[in-house]
């Protein structure tokens, strides 16, 4: 007899998170793919994360990268500068793994905020920011070069008294 779990039950996955290596560039670009309408290639990986704050890292769980987060980490903030999860691994608590270790960041030296420019149309991104604790509080007309599309400024803040 198989066992079926009803369709609401997921399996929890927790992948490992850890920092990006070169080689983790080209599964990065192909979640980049499906997950934007505007794809990082891998040359635009290699130069964005040779900038002097930028920082990546992946949630892997057996070998497979299930998702990343790209961001800068500047004296007074962090900017999350590429969030996603590979659509097959959404819902199982991915991107707020790779939140929470952003998340983190915050507390050390300093840094109050965590800022990311989301696209107007993307009401997904919005939803789970908003879970996450992040508020749109700017709009910026025209921000995305590509399609001159509005983007929401969310942000998530954290009061001086957290600071470690």
């Amino acid at each position: 007899m198989t066992l079926k779990l009803a369709p609401f039950l997921k399996p929890t996955i927790f992948p490992g998170i850890r920092h990006t290596s070169q080689v983790d560039y080209y599964e990065i670009a192909a979640i980049d793919r499906v997950c934007f309408a505007n794809p990082w290639a891998v040359d635009d990986l290699t130069r964005i994360l040779k900038g002097q704050y930028t920082l990546s890292i992946v949630a892997e769980d057996r070998g497979l990268i299930q998702g990343y987060a790209i961001y800068e980490l500047l004296p007074i903030r962090v900017n999350l500068l590429r969030l996603a999860v590979s659509p097959d691994h959404r819902g199982h608590g991915v991107g707020t793994r790779l939140i929470e270790r952003v998340k983190a960041k915050l507390s050390i030296g300093g840094r109050l905020r965590l800022k990311i420019h989301v696209r107007e149309s993307n009401l997904d991104a919005q939803l789970f920011l908003r879970s996450q604790g992040f508020r749109a509080n700017k709009i910026e007309h025209g921000h995305f070069r590509d399609t001159k599309e509005d983007a929401y400024v969310m942000t998530y803040s954290i009061d001086r008294g957290d600071i470690q």
